[in-house]
């Protein structure tokens, strides 16, 4: 059997089921199918060719103006792909818009609520410590202030 892509010889048993080239590990009928895609290809070029005879290959001018048009479709193909995207988020940020929350009651047994009090207590304390150094700096400049001032005032 011979691999269609390398062409690399071997025999049947070599190849495998389903059928694998052991030297570039192509599958052999995958490969053999784009041949035979390319082979028609080339055969549908050749008669376009064919039934023009004037225009073997298009001009520059012919190339540039098929670049164009596939960058224009490209680009409003993205286009109407970001407008669907956006338009799918718009819709999915509706319905994700929090609505308002009113707690009517709270049923958590009394040890529970004890608990979570003392750990608040606790974790309140930092935050308490924060708050005293900034009322000590804030008290100290105001009496270094009046301090000063009435110094130079005569009070």
């Amino acid at each position: 059997m011979q691999c269609p892509s390398c062409e690399h010889q071997a025999t049947d048993a070599e190849f495998g089921e389903p059928a694998k080239c052991p030297a570039c590990g192509v599958y052999y009928h995958k490969a053999l199918a784009h041949k035979e895609r390319l082979a028609r290809r080339d055969s549908a070029r050749e008669i376009e060719i064919d039934e023009d005879p004037e225009i073997s290959e298009p001009s520059i001018t012919d190339k540039v103006k098929r670049g164009f048009d596939g960058a224009i479709r490209a680009v409003e193909d993205g286009r109407r792909a970001r407008a669907a995207r956006d338009h799918a988020m718009a819709a999915r940020r509706q319905v994700e818009i929090p609505s308002a929350v009113a707690v009517v009651d709270l049923r958590m047994p009394f040890w529970s609520m004890v608990w979570f009090m003392v750990k608040w207590v606790i974790a309140s304390i930092p935050a308490l410590i924060i708050l005293g150094m900034i009322l000590v700096a804030v008290f100290s400049f105001v009496v270094g202030f009046v301090g000063s001032y009435s110094k130079y005032t005569g009070m």
